[in-house]
């Protein structure tokens, strides 16, 4: 199914004009293959760029332009079972990458933009007691390593780019993360025969019944003591929400 639905999604793009190559994302689907049961899987995409990105909204630096978007993932995940609420993931790299061009005052002879999205998985161990900062099992940063990678090569001015907050949010994969960036960084719009397609509206629906559903019954449930008995301790609420209280307040 995860197959077709890639499939699909690459020819939607390139007819919208929202990239130029869809081979890697076609190819994705030869490389979906199980690993060593049959109920697992993984697959990679690596820079899948969108391009026409539209400004909403002010950016910084105003003049801004030439917008585009690298893509990229690593997941390896599970069938789940339908009488336990567990982490659909097994293991995720998942970064949006930002790049710009600008012709300023400042900048006269041009220089490029970059920023970055990095949807993190955290790996829980014992050392998990001793961090300062609330780490959510999956988490939204600001940044991350490819800006890290990039510091050598652009400028930054005098920018502050701290590592927190870790903003909590549902896993994604490659077709959750391809609705993410068109939801977001495209105006409506010029995107609305995508949104309103009934094989897109299918193929995102079924992926949020496989990712999402877990995680935010895993949340429900702390609120509702009959689906807690069917939770997965590692994927509790307390874990996926470590600032959510444990008891209520009458």
């Amino acid at each position: 199914m995860v197959n077709s639905d890639l499939n699909y999604l690459a020819e939607l793009l390139y007819k919208e004009s929202l990239c130029r190559d869809i081979d890697q994302l076609n190819n994705t689907t030869g490389r979906l293959y199980n690993i060593h049961h049959s109920d697992k899987h993984n697959y990679k995409i690596i820079d899948f760029e969108f391009i026409n990105i539209d400004k909403i909204g002010k950016s910084i630096p105003m003049e801004t332009d030439d917008l585009k978007i690298l893509f990229s993932i690593c997941i390896h995940f599970k069938e789940m079972d339908i009488y336990t609420v567990s982490d659909p993931l097994i293991d995720l790299k998942f970064n949006i990458e930002l790049f710009g061009y600008v012709l300023n005052d400042l900048y006269p002879e041009g220089t490029d933009l970059h920023s970055s999205w990095h949807l993190d998985r955290h790996i829980f161990d014992k050392l998990d007691e001793e961090n300062k900062f609330s780490h959510p099992h999956y988490h939204f940063t600001f940044g991350g390593n490819k800006m890290k990678d990039a510091l050598g090569k652009f400028n930054y001015g005098q920018s502050l780019i701290l590592p927190t907050p870790r903003i909590a949010y549902p896993p994604m994969d490659a077709i959750l993360g391809i609705d993410f960036i068109i939801q977001n960084y495209y105006n409506k719009n010029k995107v609305k025969n995508i949104l309103t397609d009934s094989e897109y509206i299918r193929i995102v629906g079924g992926a949020q019944e496989r990712l999402w559903k877990p995680y935010y019954m895993s949340i429900f449930s702390k609120w509702n003591c009959s689906v807690s008995e069917n939770i997965e301790e590692a994927f509790n609420y307390s874990k996926l929400l470590p600032f959510l209280h444990s008891n209520s307040i009458a």
